[in-house]
């Protein structure tokens, strides 16, 4: 089944070290803060967006991958699961785009997925970064 993903303009908010609690957060919220937008965060060299599990981070993960796509930049999605398991390139959804990107001098976006999934199978991030980090 399909099922047609729907922008909602999700805003982020960033989490301090005083880790504030969820509705600290909404009261930022109704007080005018709307945190940060996806063009906000891709300026960025690293973000980690965290969320209970299934409030949409794959869905959105995977239309912000096609949105950059139509755009014309070079960006790739993987799970990290696949990462640490297949390697980089066998684990991302856009191969070719991938080895024409590494002959350019263009910028290039990954979103990696399911780092609380990965965390569950006892799968270690700090891998699946090492693997990123070679492979590049």
């Amino acid at each position: 089944v399909f099922m047609q993903h729907i922008e909602l303009n999700r805003r982020f908010i960033e989490i301090q070290e005083n880790n504030q609690e969820p509705e600290s957060r909404r009261q930022l919220a109704a007080f005018g803060y709307l945190g940060f937008s996806w063009e906000d965060l891709l300026n960025h060299p690293r973000v980690v967006i965290l969320a209970e599990a299934g409030m949409g981070k794959t869905q959105e993960l995977k239309a912000q991958a096609e949105k950059l796509r139509s755009q014309g930049k070079y960006t790739f999605f993987c799970r990290i699961e696949d990462l640490i398991e297949e390697g980089l390139e066998a684990s991302l959804d856009n191969e070719v785009d991938f080895r024409n990107w590494t002959d350019s001098s263009d910028f290039g976006y990954f979103l990696l997925d399911s780092v609380d999934e990965a965390k569950l199978r006892g799968k270690h991030l700090r891998s699946a970064f090492r693997k990123l980090s070679k492979a590049l």
